[in-house]
Protein backbone atom coordinates (compact mmCIF):
# COMPACT_ATOMS: atom_id res chain seq x y z
CA UNK A 1 0.00 0.00 0.00
CA UNK A 2 3.01 2.22 0.99
CA UNK A 3 4.26 1.75 -2.62
CA UNK A 4 0.71 2.78 -3.99
CA UNK A 5 0.85 6.45 -2.36
CA UNK A 6 4.54 6.68 -3.31
CA UNK A 7 3.78 6.26 -6.77
CA UNK A 8 0.32 8.36 -6.66
CA UNK A 9 2.76 11.02 -4.86
CA UNK A 10 5.16 11.05 -7.31
CA UNK A 11 2.70 11.21 -10.15
CA UNK A 12 0.90 14.61 -9.07
CA UNK A 13 4.77 15.98 -8.32
CA UNK A 14 5.55 16.06 -12.12
CA UNK A 15 2.17 17.13 -12.96
CA UNK A 16 2.23 19.76 -10.39
CA UNK A 17 5.86 20.29 -11.81
CA UNK A 18 4.71 20.47 -15.57
CA UNK A 19 2.44 23.57 -14.15
CA UNK A 20 4.76 25.58 -12.15
CA UNK A 21 7.02 25.29 -15.50
CA UNK A 22 3.86 26.88 -17.86
CA UNK A 23 3.96 29.66 -15.20
CA UNK A 24 7.54 29.89 -15.33
CA UNK A 25 7.27 30.32 -18.89
CA UNK A 26 5.03 33.41 -18.88
CA UNK A 27 1.69 31.48 -19.85
CA UNK A 28 -1.47 33.37 -19.37
CA UNK A 29 -4.97 31.44 -18.29
CA UNK A 30 -6.48 32.64 -21.62
CA UNK A 31 -3.92 31.29 -23.74
CA UNK A 32 -3.94 27.94 -22.15
CA UNK A 33 -7.92 27.42 -22.36
CA UNK A 34 -7.56 28.65 -26.45
CA UNK A 35 -4.69 26.09 -26.65
CA UNK A 36 -6.87 23.41 -24.69
CA UNK A 37 -9.77 23.24 -27.02
CA UNK A 38 -7.74 22.64 -29.92
CA UNK A 39 -6.78 18.79 -31.36
CA UNK A 40 -2.47 19.17 -30.82
CA UNK A 41 -1.86 15.68 -31.68
CA UNK A 42 -4.00 12.91 -33.68
CA UNK A 43 -3.20 8.75 -32.84
CA UNK A 44 -3.80 5.86 -35.16
CA UNK A 45 -2.76 2.50 -34.60
CA UNK A 46 -1.39 0.72 -37.61
CA UNK A 47 -0.65 -3.15 -38.11
CA UNK A 48 2.55 -4.15 -40.69
CA UNK A 49 0.64 -7.02 -41.43
CA UNK A 50 -2.82 -7.37 -42.59
CA UNK A 51 -3.66 -10.53 -40.27
CA UNK A 52 -2.30 -11.84 -37.31
CA UNK A 53 -0.14 -15.60 -37.08
CA UNK A 54 -0.64 -17.94 -34.69
CA UNK A 55 2.11 -18.67 -32.41
CA UNK A 56 3.88 -16.05 -34.02
CA UNK A 57 4.55 -12.04 -33.37
CA UNK A 58 3.48 -9.16 -35.48
CA UNK A 59 4.26 -5.71 -35.33
CA UNK A 60 2.00 -2.51 -34.24
CA UNK A 61 2.70 1.65 -34.41
CA UNK A 62 1.08 3.91 -32.69
CA UNK A 63 1.80 6.72 -34.94
CA UNK A 64 1.10 10.28 -33.39
CA UNK A 65 1.04 13.13 -35.55
CA UNK A 66 1.83 16.29 -34.21
CA UNK A 67 0.54 19.95 -34.66
CA UNK A 68 3.58 22.44 -35.60
CA UNK A 69 5.03 24.20 -32.75
CA UNK A 70 4.42 21.38 -30.36
CA UNK A 71 5.86 18.37 -29.21
CA UNK A 72 4.98 15.21 -26.93
CA UNK A 73 7.57 13.65 -24.69
CA UNK A 74 10.26 10.51 -25.04
CA UNK A 75 9.73 7.83 -21.82
CA UNK A 76 11.99 9.99 -20.23
CA UNK A 77 10.49 13.41 -20.52
CA UNK A 78 13.56 15.18 -18.47
CA UNK A 79 13.11 17.85 -16.06
CA UNK A 80 9.36 18.38 -17.08
CA UNK A 81 6.80 16.91 -19.05
CA UNK A 82 4.98 13.15 -19.06
CA UNK A 83 6.24 10.36 -20.80
CA UNK A 84 3.34 9.64 -24.28
CA UNK A 85 1.72 5.78 -22.65
CA UNK A 86 -0.15 3.27 -24.58
CA UNK A 87 -2.67 0.58 -22.71
CA UNK A 88 -3.13 -2.05 -24.43
CA UNK A 89 -6.67 -4.31 -24.28
CA UNK A 90 -6.02 -7.67 -25.30
CA UNK A 91 -8.00 -10.89 -24.97
CA UNK A 92 -6.67 -13.46 -22.77
CA UNK A 93 -3.58 -15.17 -23.72
CA UNK A 94 -2.66 -12.31 -26.55
CA UNK A 95 0.12 -10.56 -25.15
CA UNK A 96 2.29 -7.44 -26.13
CA UNK A 97 5.41 -6.31 -25.27
CA UNK A 98 6.94 -2.81 -24.20
CA UNK A 99 7.14 0.20 -26.80
CA UNK A 100 10.44 0.10 -28.56
CA UNK A 101 11.05 3.96 -28.65
CA UNK A 102 12.54 6.51 -31.55
CA UNK A 103 15.48 8.27 -30.59
CA UNK A 104 14.45 11.86 -29.26
CA UNK A 105 14.54 15.19 -29.40
CA UNK A 106 16.01 17.49 -27.18
CA UNK A 107 13.63 20.68 -26.18
CA UNK A 108 14.46 23.47 -23.65
CA UNK A 109 13.30 26.33 -22.47
CA UNK A 110 15.66 28.67 -20.02
CA UNK A 111 16.80 26.28 -17.52
CA UNK A 112 14.33 23.62 -18.50
CA UNK A 113 15.40 20.55 -20.46
CA UNK A 114 12.83 17.56 -22.28
CA UNK A 115 12.80 14.84 -24.24
CA UNK A 116 10.33 14.04 -27.24
CA UNK A 117 9.04 14.23 -30.81
CA UNK A 118 7.14 16.81 -32.79
CA UNK A 119 5.43 16.47 -36.29
CA UNK A 120 5.42 12.67 -36.22
CA UNK A 121 6.55 9.84 -34.41
CA UNK A 122 5.60 5.84 -34.45
CA UNK A 123 5.82 3.89 -30.81
CA UNK A 124 6.53 0.39 -32.30
CA UNK A 125 5.24 -2.37 -29.97
CA UNK A 126 5.33 -6.31 -30.77
CA UNK A 127 1.77 -8.24 -30.33
CA UNK A 128 2.03 -12.21 -29.85
CA UNK A 129 -0.77 -14.66 -30.60
CA UNK A 130 -0.31 -17.78 -29.13
CA UNK A 131 -1.09 -21.04 -31.20
CA UNK A 132 -4.36 -22.09 -29.14
CA UNK A 133 -6.52 -18.96 -30.02
CA UNK A 134 -9.30 -20.22 -31.21
CA UNK A 135 -11.13 -16.67 -32.43
CA UNK A 136 -10.92 -15.96 -36.22
CA UNK A 137 -10.25 -12.11 -35.42
CA UNK A 138 -8.69 -10.51 -32.77
CA UNK A 139 -9.15 -6.69 -31.90
CA UNK A 140 -6.31 -4.48 -30.44
CA UNK A 141 -7.03 -1.66 -28.06
CA UNK A 142 -5.06 1.09 -27.08
CA UNK A 143 -5.47 4.13 -25.15
CA UNK A 144 -3.22 6.93 -26.04
CA UNK A 145 -2.37 8.94 -23.98
CA UNK A 146 0.40 12.75 -24.62
CA UNK A 147 1.65 15.85 -23.10
CA UNK A 148 1.58 18.22 -25.76
CA UNK A 149 3.63 21.01 -24.95
CA UNK A 150 4.67 24.63 -26.55
CA UNK A 151 4.87 27.60 -24.25
CA UNK A 152 1.89 25.84 -22.59
CA UNK A 153 1.20 22.09 -21.86
CA UNK A 154 -2.10 20.36 -22.74
CA UNK A 155 -2.82 16.84 -21.76
CA UNK A 156 -4.50 14.19 -24.79
CA UNK A 157 -5.33 11.32 -25.60
CA UNK A 158 -7.02 9.00 -28.39
CA UNK A 159 -8.78 5.42 -27.62
CA UNK A 160 -7.61 3.62 -30.66
CA UNK A 161 -9.06 -0.15 -31.95
CA UNK A 162 -7.86 -2.35 -34.97
CA UNK A 163 -9.48 -5.61 -35.88
CA UNK A 164 -7.81 -7.97 -38.11
CA UNK A 165 -8.36 -11.73 -39.02
CA UNK A 166 -6.02 -14.59 -37.37
CA UNK A 167 -4.78 -17.69 -39.25
CA UNK A 168 -2.24 -20.45 -39.21
CA UNK A 169 -0.37 -18.62 -42.69
CA UNK A 170 2.07 -15.96 -43.31
CA UNK A 171 0.55 -12.93 -43.39
CA UNK A 172 0.88 -10.38 -45.85
CA UNK A 173 2.58 -7.44 -45.61
CA UNK A 174 0.44 -4.11 -45.12
CA UNK A 175 1.39 -2.58 -48.19
CA UNK A 176 0.18 1.18 -47.05
CA UNK A 177 2.10 0.63 -43.82
CA UNK A 178 5.30 0.01 -45.10
CA UNK A 179 7.07 3.28 -45.12
CA UNK A 180 5.86 4.20 -41.67
CA UNK A 181 7.80 0.87 -40.19
CA UNK A 182 10.32 1.44 -42.62
CA UNK A 183 11.04 4.89 -41.37
CA UNK A 184 10.23 3.85 -37.40
CA UNK A 185 13.00 1.62 -37.68
CA UNK A 186 15.66 3.61 -39.46
CA UNK A 187 14.71 6.22 -35.87
CA UNK A 188 15.55 3.42 -33.39
CA UNK A 189 19.02 3.14 -31.62
CA UNK A 190 20.67 0.50 -32.44
CA UNK A 191 22.01 -2.15 -29.41
CA UNK A 192 25.43 -1.07 -28.39
CA UNK A 193 28.26 -3.75 -29.71
CA UNK A 194 30.50 -2.37 -27.38
CA UNK A 195 31.27 -2.26 -23.72
CA UNK A 196 30.07 0.87 -21.60
CA UNK A 197 31.02 1.09 -18.05
CA UNK A 198 30.10 3.71 -15.55
CA UNK A 199 31.43 5.48 -12.31
CA UNK A 200 29.04 7.22 -9.35
CA UNK A 201 29.97 9.47 -6.91
CA UNK A 202 27.74 12.35 -4.93
CA UNK A 203 28.23 14.92 -7.86
CA UNK A 204 28.69 13.08 -11.01
CA UNK A 205 28.39 10.29 -12.70
CA UNK A 206 31.59 9.19 -15.57
CA UNK A 207 30.11 6.94 -18.40
CA UNK A 208 33.02 5.44 -19.94
CA UNK A 209 33.57 3.65 -23.77
CA UNK A 210 36.54 2.66 -26.18
CA UNK A 211 37.95 5.53 -28.10
CA UNK A 212 37.65 3.94 -31.05
CA UNK A 213 33.69 4.63 -31.43
CA UNK A 214 34.34 7.72 -31.76
CA UNK A 215 36.60 6.65 -35.17
CA UNK A 216 36.54 8.51 -38.42
CA UNK A 217 34.40 11.08 -36.80
CA UNK A 218 35.49 14.55 -36.74
CA UNK A 219 34.57 17.11 -33.81
CA UNK A 220 32.52 14.44 -31.98
CA UNK A 221 29.48 15.33 -30.18
CA UNK A 222 28.54 12.76 -27.47
CA UNK A 223 25.25 12.67 -25.38
CA UNK A 224 23.45 10.48 -23.08
CA UNK A 225 19.86 10.61 -22.29
CA UNK A 226 18.85 7.60 -19.59
CA UNK A 227 15.90 6.41 -19.50
CA UNK A 228 15.38 6.90 -15.69
CA UNK A 229 14.44 11.16 -15.64
CA UNK A 230 15.90 11.83 -12.25
CA UNK A 231 19.44 10.35 -12.45
CA UNK A 232 21.54 13.43 -14.04
CA UNK A 233 20.79 17.20 -14.55
CA UNK A 234 19.54 17.62 -17.73
CA UNK A 235 20.31 21.08 -18.46
CA UNK A 236 24.02 20.90 -17.03
CA UNK A 237 26.27 20.36 -20.05
CA UNK A 238 27.44 17.09 -20.57
CA UNK A 239 31.45 16.99 -21.16
CA UNK A 240 33.25 14.51 -23.15
CA UNK A 241 37.26 13.89 -22.14
CA UNK A 242 39.26 11.61 -24.27
CA UNK A 243 41.80 9.52 -22.21
CA UNK A 244 44.19 6.92 -23.96
CA UNK A 245 42.25 4.61 -25.41
CA UNK A 246 38.77 5.60 -23.36
CA UNK A 247 35.91 8.06 -24.00
CA UNK A 248 34.47 9.54 -20.80
CA UNK A 249 31.49 11.11 -21.24
CA UNK A 250 30.76 13.51 -17.59
CA UNK A 251 27.10 13.85 -16.12
CA UNK A 252 26.14 16.18 -13.58
CA UNK A 253 24.29 13.37 -11.07
CA UNK A 254 20.97 15.04 -9.88
CA UNK A 255 19.98 15.18 -6.27
CA UNK A 256 17.25 12.88 -6.71
CA UNK A 257 19.11 10.27 -7.40
CA UNK A 258 19.32 8.87 -3.58
CA UNK A 259 19.71 5.58 -4.62
CA UNK A 260 22.66 3.62 -5.75
CA UNK A 261 22.63 1.72 -8.88
CA UNK A 262 24.73 -0.84 -10.55
CA UNK A 263 23.18 -0.94 -14.22
CA UNK A 264 22.61 2.52 -15.98
CA UNK A 265 20.65 2.11 -19.43
CA UNK A 266 19.64 4.88 -22.11
CA UNK A 267 20.81 5.96 -25.79
CA UNK A 268 24.06 7.09 -26.19
CA UNK A 269 24.38 9.84 -28.87
CA UNK A 270 27.14 10.63 -31.27
CA UNK A 271 27.05 13.30 -33.83
CA UNK A 272 29.94 14.08 -35.96
CA UNK A 273 31.28 14.86 -39.57
CA UNK A 274 32.09 11.32 -41.46
CA UNK A 275 33.37 10.89 -44.52
CA UNK A 276 32.84 14.19 -45.22
CA UNK A 277 29.05 14.05 -44.31
CA UNK A 278 27.23 15.00 -40.87
CA UNK A 279 25.71 12.27 -39.10
CA UNK A 280 24.10 10.87 -36.17
CA UNK A 281 24.39 7.71 -34.44
CA UNK A 282 22.36 6.40 -31.40
CA UNK A 283 23.06 3.22 -29.60
CA UNK A 284 21.11 1.37 -26.67
CA UNK A 285 23.22 1.19 -23.78
CA UNK A 286 23.70 -1.31 -20.63
CA UNK A 287 26.26 0.01 -18.63
CA UNK A 288 27.71 -1.56 -15.86
CA UNK A 289 28.98 -0.18 -12.83
CA UNK A 290 32.94 -0.61 -12.59
CA UNK A 291 32.74 0.05 -8.93
CA UNK A 292 31.30 -1.37 -5.93
CA UNK A 293 27.89 -0.25 -4.77
CA UNK A 294 27.89 1.80 -1.23
CA UNK A 295 25.08 -0.45 0.18
CA UNK A 296 25.06 2.06 3.12
CA UNK A 297 23.01 4.16 0.16
CA UNK A 298 20.90 1.17 -1.43
CA UNK A 299 17.23 1.13 -0.08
Amino acid sequence: MAQGHSGANVRFAEVLFVLVCALALGVSGSAAGDDAQKVLAHARLVAETTSFQRNQTAWLAVELSIEPGWHVYWRNPGDAGLATSVRWKLPDQVSVGPIVWPLPERFSARSIVGYGYRERVALLAAVKVPQGFAPKTLTVEAAVSWLACAEVCIPGGQTLKLTAPVGDSVPKRNAEAASLFAEARRQLPKPASFPVTFIMDNERIRLRFAKAVLAGVDRPSVAFYPFDSRLIEHSVPQMLALDGQYADLLLRRSPAAVEEISVLRGVLVVEGAGGGTAGVCAFEVFARRSEPVDPTRVR
